[in-house]
């Protein structure tokens, strides 16, 4: 089994070196590391030469956004799954490609744990099956997921969206395809919570692309019903995703909050 690790940068050298350094000190797994950097002048270039000897492959050269880069990437892989650890975020311990190597036995995606950088007391856990509905509206954290590079290959980031290329995938790929999953029961990275989708000026734009990826996906009818036509039946799907206690806590209050509502409110 041999993962490729790829990661790509641009000019962001201490997260770029923090990165690296949690891939390269991988113990005991046989792995190939790319980098793939956007032309950075803040010295990651010369940061990169400096351990070239033990890159697969890299390139610095100025690139077209993010998913671009990651294509790049793609292209050049040859292991049998694919992990982003792109610079800023880092695998959570020596151990995690060893970890995961010994469970990546066939299916097209795995995803671990992801930690929060700087507080690994916050955790996103892994969805241990998958739904329409959750992945709609909660995609799998890609720093924690291990895909099957042919599946990447066959079909690559639509690098025209800028924020969402990866959940589009996702979507793409597991629900229309009905691609294979199964959950990975540890932290498989932390995660850099500076990055260009998680910060609240682009989420007006996530918005915006995740709508038009999923009305061109889907037909209306499948949209509504994955989404829920009504503020009470997003709140029931919401409900189904949750551990069986919650589950039913949430689903009792729901019908409760409507029965007083249509009690009280008749038309």
């Amino acid at each position: 089994m041999r993962i490729s690790v790829i990661t790509i940068n641009y000019n962001n050298l201490e997260g770029l070196r923090l990165t690296m350094d949690s891939v390269l000190n991988q113990q005991d797994c046989s792995f190939e590391y790319i980098v793939i950097d956007g032309g950075s002048t803040d010295g990651s270039r010369e940061l990169i030469e400096s351990v070239a000897d033990r890159l697969t492959y890299w390139v610095s050269e100025p690139d077209k956004g993010i998913f671009n880069a990651m294509n790049k990437g793609i292209k050049v892989a040859q292991g049998e799954y694919s992990i982003f650890m792109n610079s800023g975020d880092r695998l959570a311990n020596s151990t995690v490609l060893k970890r995961a190597a010994e469970q990546l036995t066939g299916k097209d995606f795995y995803t671990g744990h992801l930690a929060t950088l700087g507080n690994e007391s916050d955790v996103i856990s892994a969805p241990t099956h998958i739904t329409a509905y959750s992945l709609v509206r909660f995609p799998l954290s890609h720093q924690a997921t291990f895909i099957r590079t042919e599946l990447l290959k066959q079909r690559p980031y639509r690098d025209e969206y800028r924020l969402i290329c990866d959940w589009e995938q996702m979507v793409y790929e597991l629900l229309l395809n009905n691609r294979t999953y199964a959950a990975l029961d540890f932290v498989v990275a932390h995660y850099d919570r500076s990055g260009v989708s998680s910060q609240p000026q682009h989420a007006a734009r996530y918005e915006t692309e995740r709508k038009e990826a999923i009305e061109q996906l889907f037909p209306p009818r499948i949209w509504e019903a994955m989404m829920g036509g009504t503020s009470l039946e997003r709140k029931c799907l919401h409900a189904f995703t949750q551990t069986p206690l919650k589950r039913d806590f949430k689903l009792l209050r729901n019908v409760f909050k409507s029965l007083m509502h249509d009690l009280f409110h008749k038309n």
